[in-house]
């Protein structure tokens, strides 16, 4: 009977082990990634704080660990000054321009749809645009450019703004500003003003017109500006009655007290696009495709929009904060995204230079003139 008990307890204690060794194998399957790390490109400040978040969620359903890298621009000079088989980032946050010339560039690895699920949740109007459709990088959201303003300065000009057209009001003059570096928003901009075609087609069939009244813009103009810590603090201050920037952000500042509100222009508008592509030559691919599911579902697509400021890509409206609901400056439903806009890089590209240059001339020369 002795044995008997024994040889009981040998089994008992091998099946334990063997649950054991099961119970482990089953927690390793579920930390796929153990001992990767991946690096991952954001812009910097809300962001950050909205990516940290959502990276230690990752990290405790993977095993990988993510770091991030603040990183507003040089992304295709930095891949192609590293090793084809090195890059210094696996996967990057880009708008529509980079994307487009790290497209060109095979700077970029084609994105494995099987291995990123929630893109089946991605709103249909947003499978339109190019980054998806090429399959080379996934919208994550996006913000329009609108006009902001200051709701005071407004009230006593006596003008409710509606349209872009309202920039070349007389009372504007030297009242309002615009972005000096993303030309290409400026000249959507000016066509829009224009409004002698639907959609601002003025850019495809008349560019020299929109010069013109790019121009003239300029020269009633009181600044051109190169950040949005510059134009929030100006047009809060009344210096600025007007201009244009990312709806969004726009509507996050009026939220923490400044004097900001914006609208989306009866006449069209276009805007930015938040993308994620994988960078050529990582041995990180599928974390990569892994941290681009995470980005797209319910929790990380709220918090992103709750605090980066970037309107949803699936349908989440139910779980936004309620300054979010109800603000006109986030995208955030199929029908939505349906207007939005994005600027044709492919078009521009083809005389970049000549254009860009064109721009500092015929219009940053004008700067300000009529109101010296």
């Amino acid at each position: 009977m002795g044995k008997a008990i024994v040889k009981s307890a040998g089994i008992l204690l091998l099946g334990l082990a063997i649950s054991l060794i099961s119970v482990g194998l089953a927690g390793a399957e579920k930390k796929p990634f153990a001992g990767k790390t991946l690096k991952v490109t954001t812009w910097s400040s809300e962001w950050i704080e909205a990516f940290e978040p959502i990276g230690k969620q990752f990290e405790k359903k993977t095993g990988a660990k993510v770091e991030f890298i603040p990183m507003w621009s040089g992304f295709v000079a930095k891949l192609q000054a590293a090793p084809a088989d090195d890059p210094p980032f696996d996967l990057f946050q880009h708008e529509s321009m980079t994307y487009e010339i790290a497209r060109k560039k095979r700077l970029t690895l084609p994105l494995r749809a099987e291995n990123i699920p929630n893109l089946k949740k991605v709103f249909p109007a947003v499978k339109r645009f190019k980054p998806m459709v090429e399959g080379y990088g996934v919208v994550i959201g996006g913000q329009p450019i609108a006009p902001l303003y200051n709701p005071d300065v407004m009230k006593k000009l006596g003008v409710k703004p509606t349209k872009w057209a309202d920039f070349m009001r007389p009372e504007m003059k030297c009242k309002t500003a615009f972005e000096k570096d993303y030309w290409v928003f400026d000249l959507y901009t000016a066509a829009y003003i224009l409004d002698v075609q639907p959609g601002a087609l003025e850019i495809y069939t008349d560019l020299n017109l929109v010069y013109d009244k790019m121009a003239e813009l300029a020269a009633r103009s009181k600044i051109a500006f190169s950040g949005g810590a510059q134009i929030k603090s100006l047009v809060d201050a009344g210096e600025v009655a007007v201009a244009q920037f990312y709806g969004g952000t726009v509507a996050e500042a009026e939220l923490a007290g400044m004097n900001l509100k914006g609208y989306l222009p009866e006449e069209g508008y276009i805007g930015y696009l938040d993308i994620m592509s994988i960078a050529r030559g990582t041995k990180n691919r599928e974390v990569a495709e892994a941290f681009i599911n995470e980005l797209l579902s319910n929790e990380a697509q709220t918090r992103m929009a709750d605090i980066g400021g970037s309107g949803p890509v699936i349908d989440i409206i139910k779980n936004l904060a309620k300054y979010v609901q109800e603000s006109v400056l986030y995208i955030k439903s199929n029908k939505e995204w349906e207007t939005f806009g994005v600027a044709d890089y492919e078009y521009f590209m083809k005389a970049w230079d000549i254009l860009h240059e064109r721009f500092e001339k015929k219009v940053l020369s004008k700067i300000g003139k009529e109101c010296r």
